[in-house]
């Protein structure tokens, strides 16, 4: 019953400038192209 609160167990791939391994709680959507992208690729992308 505890496996279920643990989100780290489920690691997705996410090849960006770095390949990335993370749950899906720390990932995020871009919004130009629409694929998952790690934190460290979306910091540089800020709406004004």
């Amino acid at each position: 019953m505890a496996s279920l609160l643990q989100s780290e167990r489920v690691l997705y791939l996410v090849q960006g400038e770095k390949k990335v391994r993370a749950p899906l709680s720390q990932l995020y959507f871009c919004r130009y192209c629409s694929e998952l992208r790690s934190l460290e690729c979306v910091s540089h992308e800020s709406c004004l």
